[in-house]
């Protein structure tokens, strides 16, 4: 019995390897992107937390939400995460806003162990975190792009011909 021919050619890719690290920074990233600019813009404060909150200060950060500047944070992030990650554009941007709906889930069933009426309209406090966080797809995909374009330009400003 004569054993089977080898392959010939190039081996074959490695599979792409998600970037778990740039996963944790998106995850990190959009709630940080929810929590400080209440905390840090000028005018500070003015809202307590909404029920009894497990996870306080994310429930005063929804209480106290600065929509501009939340908005802004989210695109710069998704053009960071996209520019860093081209290949994982459309997987990081997204997944700005897992960890705080996961958090705010988290508080509303507290919440509802305590008052079953609390958070009557809770499908619409997603729909909203995942409005807020929607600059972060667009901006991941633009910084994806963008770093392609430069790679595009930077090849061509190499090349002899």
């Amino acid at each position: 019995m004569t054993p089977p021919p080898l392959p010939s050619g190039p081996p074959p890719a490695a599979p792409a390897r998600l970037p778990i690290g740039w996963l944790a920074v998106a995850l990190l990233g959009g709630l940080g992107c929810v929590v400080l600019p209440p905390l840090l813009l000028p005018g500070g404060p003015g809202k307590p937390a909404y029920g009894w909150p497990l996870i306080p200060w994310l429930e005063f950060a929804f209480a106290n939400v600065r929509v501009g500047p939340t908005l802004a944070c989210f695109l710069g992030l998704g053009l960071v995460l996209g520019a860093a990650q081209p290949r994982w554009w459309w997987l990081l941007g997204p997944a700005t806003m897992g960890l705080t709906a996961f958090l705010h889930a988290v508080n509303i069933a507290h919440d509802w162990t305590r008052d079953a009426t609390s958070h009557n309209l809770f499908p619409f406090e997603f729909v909203f975190i995942g409005l807020l966080s929607f600059p972060a797809f667009l901006g991941a995909g633009l910084g994806a792009w963008l770093r392609q374009r430069s790679e595009e330009h930077t090849s061509e400003l190499q090349s002899p011909y």
